[in-house]
Protein backbone atom coordinates (compact mmCIF):
# COMPACT_ATOMS: atom_id res chain seq x y z
CA UNK A 1 0.00 0.00 0.00
CA UNK A 2 1.34 3.57 -1.11
CA UNK A 3 1.55 5.44 2.08
CA UNK A 4 0.21 9.33 2.23
CA UNK A 5 2.16 11.79 2.63
CA UNK A 6 1.17 12.86 5.93
CA UNK A 7 2.01 9.38 7.01
CA UNK A 8 5.56 9.72 4.62
CA UNK A 9 6.19 12.81 7.10
CA UNK A 10 5.13 11.00 10.78
CA UNK A 11 7.61 8.21 10.08
CA UNK A 12 10.41 10.66 9.10
CA UNK A 13 9.74 12.18 12.76
CA UNK A 14 9.87 8.50 14.05
CA UNK A 15 12.80 7.43 12.33
CA UNK A 16 14.89 10.40 13.00
CA UNK A 17 15.05 11.46 9.58
CA UNK A 18 13.64 14.96 10.74
CA UNK A 19 12.99 17.03 14.04
CA UNK A 20 9.56 17.61 14.66
CA UNK A 21 10.27 21.39 14.96
CA UNK A 22 11.67 21.35 10.98
CA UNK A 23 8.43 19.36 9.70
CA UNK A 24 6.16 22.16 11.56
CA UNK A 25 8.46 24.80 10.36
CA UNK A 26 8.17 23.10 5.96
CA UNK A 27 4.32 21.48 6.73
CA UNK A 28 2.92 23.15 9.18
CA UNK A 29 0.70 24.57 7.03
CA UNK A 30 -0.43 21.22 4.93
CA UNK A 31 -0.38 19.62 8.54
CA UNK A 32 -3.31 21.80 9.95
CA UNK A 33 -5.24 22.03 6.78
CA UNK A 34 -5.39 17.74 6.83
CA UNK A 35 -8.56 16.63 7.68
CA UNK A 36 -11.23 14.09 7.56
CA UNK A 37 -8.52 11.46 6.44
CA UNK A 38 -9.36 7.67 5.09
CA UNK A 39 -7.12 5.85 7.04
CA UNK A 40 -6.51 4.63 10.68
CA UNK A 41 -2.60 4.92 9.64
CA UNK A 42 -3.34 8.73 8.71
CA UNK A 43 -5.22 9.54 11.83
CA UNK A 44 -2.86 8.13 14.12
CA UNK A 45 -0.15 9.85 12.11
CA UNK A 46 -2.37 13.47 12.38
CA UNK A 47 -2.76 13.16 15.91
CA UNK A 48 1.17 12.12 16.36
CA UNK A 49 2.70 15.44 15.01
CA UNK A 50 -0.21 17.57 17.10
CA UNK A 51 1.27 15.26 20.05
CA UNK A 52 4.91 15.30 19.27
CA UNK A 53 4.95 19.26 18.67
CA UNK A 54 2.94 20.26 21.65
CA UNK A 55 5.55 17.95 23.59
CA UNK A 56 8.37 19.91 22.19
CA UNK A 57 6.73 23.23 22.48
CA UNK A 58 5.99 22.31 26.31
CA UNK A 59 9.80 20.80 27.14
CA UNK A 60 10.52 24.58 25.37
CA UNK A 61 8.79 26.54 27.79
CA UNK A 62 6.15 27.40 25.13
CA UNK A 63 3.52 26.76 27.80
CA UNK A 64 0.37 28.76 25.85
CA UNK A 65 1.48 27.66 22.52
CA UNK A 66 1.98 24.26 23.72
CA UNK A 67 -1.66 23.75 25.53
CA UNK A 68 -3.62 25.05 22.15
CA UNK A 69 -1.43 21.97 20.08
CA UNK A 70 -2.88 19.34 22.72
CA UNK A 71 -6.35 20.85 22.39
CA UNK A 72 -6.28 20.58 19.22
CA UNK A 73 -4.75 17.29 18.77
CA UNK A 74 -8.13 16.28 21.23
CA UNK A 75 -10.33 17.93 18.25
CA UNK A 76 -8.45 15.90 15.47
CA UNK A 77 -9.11 12.81 17.87
CA UNK A 78 -13.06 13.74 18.32
CA UNK A 79 -13.27 14.29 14.29
CA UNK A 80 -11.00 11.26 12.90
CA UNK A 81 -12.57 8.92 15.43
CA UNK A 82 -14.69 7.27 12.74
CA UNK A 83 -11.39 5.13 11.40
CA UNK A 84 -9.75 5.29 14.68
CA UNK A 85 -9.74 1.67 16.74
CA UNK A 86 -10.91 2.33 20.15
CA UNK A 87 -7.49 1.22 21.42
CA UNK A 88 -5.66 4.26 19.29
CA UNK A 89 -8.52 6.56 20.49
CA UNK A 90 -7.99 5.52 24.22
CA UNK A 91 -4.12 5.61 24.10
CA UNK A 92 -3.72 9.04 22.57
CA UNK A 93 -6.53 10.30 24.44
CA UNK A 94 -4.25 9.46 27.77
CA UNK A 95 -1.30 10.76 26.64
CA UNK A 96 -3.01 14.37 25.50
CA UNK A 97 -5.03 14.47 28.34
CA UNK A 98 -1.84 13.95 30.96
CA UNK A 99 0.24 16.40 28.73
CA UNK A 100 -3.09 18.70 28.91
CA UNK A 101 -3.03 18.65 32.69
CA UNK A 102 0.75 19.45 33.23
CA UNK A 103 0.94 22.38 30.97
CA UNK A 104 -2.74 24.18 32.68
CA UNK A 105 -0.79 23.19 36.46
CA UNK A 106 2.35 24.73 34.83
CA UNK A 107 0.58 27.77 33.67
CA UNK A 108 -1.54 28.05 37.51
CA UNK A 109 -4.75 26.72 35.88
CA UNK A 110 -5.72 24.68 38.40
CA UNK A 111 -9.41 24.49 37.73
CA UNK A 112 -8.32 23.08 33.82
CA UNK A 113 -6.02 20.32 35.21
CA UNK A 114 -8.67 19.62 37.74
CA UNK A 115 -10.96 18.33 34.70
CA UNK A 116 -8.23 16.48 32.29
CA UNK A 117 -7.22 14.72 35.69
CA UNK A 118 -10.69 13.80 36.03
CA UNK A 119 -11.60 12.27 33.12
CA UNK A 120 -8.18 10.27 32.60
CA UNK A 121 -9.51 8.84 36.44
CA UNK A 122 -12.65 7.99 35.40
CA UNK A 123 -11.38 6.43 32.04
CA UNK A 124 -8.58 4.35 34.33
CA UNK A 125 -10.58 4.53 37.89
CA UNK A 126 -7.95 1.91 39.50
CA UNK A 127 -4.77 3.72 38.25
CA UNK A 128 -3.34 5.21 41.39
CA UNK A 129 -1.31 7.93 39.48
CA UNK A 130 -4.48 9.77 38.56
CA UNK A 131 -5.73 8.99 42.11
CA UNK A 132 -3.43 11.08 43.60
CA UNK A 133 -3.34 13.63 40.95
CA UNK A 134 -6.81 14.06 41.22
CA UNK A 135 -6.76 14.59 45.28
CA UNK A 136 -3.32 16.73 44.67
CA UNK A 137 -5.91 19.06 42.25
CA UNK A 138 -8.22 19.51 44.82
CA UNK A 139 -5.47 20.59 46.94
CA UNK A 140 -4.51 22.89 44.67
CA UNK A 141 -7.73 24.95 44.31
CA UNK A 142 -8.66 24.76 47.85
CA UNK A 143 -5.34 26.45 48.54
CA UNK A 144 -5.84 29.14 46.08
CA UNK A 145 -8.98 30.66 47.14
CA UNK A 146 -8.04 29.89 50.91
CA UNK A 147 -5.06 31.72 51.02
CA UNK A 148 -6.04 34.97 50.48
CA UNK A 149 -9.11 34.31 52.90
CA UNK A 150 -5.85 33.48 55.21
CA UNK A 151 -3.98 37.14 54.25
CA UNK A 152 -7.75 39.07 55.24
CA UNK A 153 -7.85 37.21 58.63
CA UNK A 154 -4.58 37.76 59.59
CA UNK A 155 -4.46 41.68 58.59
CA UNK A 156 -7.67 41.96 60.51
CA UNK A 157 -5.69 40.33 64.13
CA UNK A 158 -3.09 42.58 63.23
CA UNK A 159 -5.31 45.70 63.41
CA UNK A 160 -6.75 44.61 66.28
CA UNK A 161 -3.68 44.27 68.04
CA UNK A 162 -2.45 47.27 66.89
CA UNK A 163 -5.37 48.96 67.94
CA UNK A 164 -5.97 47.04 71.59
CA UNK A 165 -2.05 47.78 72.01
CA UNK A 166 -0.79 50.75 70.46
CA UNK A 167 -3.64 53.31 69.89
CA UNK A 168 -5.98 51.57 72.92
CA UNK A 169 -8.70 52.05 70.81
CA UNK A 170 -11.65 49.79 70.16
CA UNK A 171 -13.22 50.75 66.55
CA UNK A 172 -13.06 47.12 65.23
CA UNK A 173 -16.20 45.15 67.16
CA UNK A 174 -15.23 41.82 68.91
CA UNK A 175 -17.56 40.00 66.67
CA UNK A 176 -16.05 41.04 63.73
CA UNK A 177 -12.55 39.44 65.53
CA UNK A 178 -15.03 36.64 66.70
CA UNK A 179 -15.89 35.92 63.05
CA UNK A 180 -12.92 35.99 61.96
CA UNK A 181 -11.52 33.35 64.42
CA UNK A 182 -14.37 30.71 63.06
CA UNK A 183 -13.28 31.75 59.39
CA UNK A 184 -9.72 30.73 60.17
CA UNK A 185 -10.91 27.11 61.85
CA UNK A 186 -13.22 27.18 58.82
CA UNK A 187 -10.56 27.35 56.18
CA UNK A 188 -8.57 25.05 58.05
CA UNK A 189 -11.13 22.44 57.78
CA UNK A 190 -11.84 22.57 54.12
CA UNK A 191 -7.97 23.14 53.17
CA UNK A 192 -6.51 19.78 55.47
CA UNK A 193 -9.64 17.86 55.65
CA UNK A 194 -11.71 18.00 52.26
CA UNK A 195 -8.54 16.66 50.28
CA UNK A 196 -8.11 13.83 53.57
CA UNK A 197 -11.82 12.92 52.14
CA UNK A 198 -11.77 12.69 49.00
CA UNK A 199 -8.64 10.23 49.64
CA UNK A 200 -10.32 8.10 51.72
CA UNK A 201 -13.25 7.98 48.79
CA UNK A 202 -10.99 6.81 46.12
CA UNK A 203 -9.22 4.46 48.01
Amino acid sequence: MVKSRIVIIADSVLDGTVSIEEVWQNYGNMIQGTCNVSTEQEANALVGLYLRYGIHLDNNGYYKDAKAMYEKTLDVLSNEKKVMSEQSIQQASEATLYRLAIVNRKMDNDVDAFRQIKVLRNMFPHNDEYKQAYIGCVGNIISKYTNPVYIIIAVLFLLKMGEVYLTHTHFIPGWLVDAGWILWICMLIVQFGLPWVFKKILK
